[in-house]
């Protein structure tokens, strides 16, 4: 699991009694008709997602914080992440056993 994570930079996040919504912005202009709600996990998932962040560090987080086993949250947490980037506001890159990012 060494892909890398990191958040679309065009997008808007706002907290909004309790969920998290984004809205994807292009040309100054928010997308409104593409909103996205996300559930207390999915705002804690998104919460983790930092530039360069691995699934491992995002399920090692996901089972410590929840009542998840490592492999259902992995498969769950990947799930989600691809979800995220099919709808473009997450974006991967493939992480050398080294440790630098591959292009």
């Amino acid at each position: 699991m060494n892909d890398c994570y990191r958040k679309n930079e065009n997008i808007v996040t706002r907290c909004i009694a309790g969920q998290t919504l984004l809205v994807p912005v292009a040309a100054n202009v928010a997308e409104l008709d593409s909103l996205y709600v996300l559930n207390e996990v999915g705002t804690r998932i998104w919460g983790l997602i930092e530039s360069n962040t691995t699934l491992d560090r995002v399920v090692e987080a996901i089972t410590r914080e929840y009542d998840v086993g490592p492999q259902e949250a992995a498969t769950s947490i990947l799930e989600f992440i691809n979800s995220l980037r099919e709808a473009r506001l997450l974006a991967s890159e493939s992480r050398a056993a080294n440790g630098a990012a591959e292009i």
